[in-house]
């Protein structure tokens, strides 16, 4: 809302002090939520969009090079998750963040899900929540992302409801048409 989208977006996953191991993804399609995008504020509970990249200098796509994660309907009260980004001041925004909790729903007029994660400012909007998260081997689902937060250390995400799980085929299918 009140803003312009994003030109010339590259992905880099695990870049650090300047190695890319696993190269450089431009954006080929950005969407968001017509919810999110459309109005005069923001449309908190529909806090949600994806990138579809094209492949990097040897031809493989991002999750070939490096992996992903598979996005899971709407998570439920008391489920434990696992939470990681690159949080802005007080921290550095280079070093990534976790905290882990078990989800709660946020207090009315909004309808979204949240965790008490103090260390997770802005700068980590948009890091994945991961359900079912194994540290031995980096596996999960996600089921959340980083939205809004407040004073007092919470971290709120949009519920992946039915409309959430639409617009995740409708990427998919716009992937799917890549050249």
């Amino acid at each position: 809302p009140d803003g312009t989208w994003t030109k010339n977006v590259v992905f880099i996953p695990a870049r650090h002090h300047g190695d890319e191991p696993f190269g450089r993804f431009t954006a080929w399609n950005v969407a968001t939520s017509s919810l999110w995008a459309s109005g005069d504020k923001p449309d908190w509970e529909h806090d949600y969009g994806m990138v579809v990249t094209n492949d990097n200098a040897a031809g493989q796509t991002v999750v070939e090079a490096a992996g992903g994660y598979q996005i899971v309907p709407d998570a439920r009260t008391g489920e434990q998750v696992s939470v990681m980004g690159y949080s802005g001041p007080p921290y550095d925004g280079e070093h990534q963040e976790f905290c882990a909790d078990l989800i709660e729903p946020t207090v009315p007029p909004l309808n979204m899900w949240q965790v008490e994660c103090a260390n997770m400012t802005p700068g980590s909007s948009g890091s994945p929540w991961l359900l079912d998260y194994d540290y031995a081997t980096g596996s999960g689902y996600i089921g959340g992302l980083n939205s809004i937060s407040d004073t007092q250390g919470f971290m709120a995400s949009p519920r992946f409801d039915a409309r959430a799980g639409e617009f995740v085929a409708l990427m998919e299918q716009i992937a799917g048409a890549r050249p």
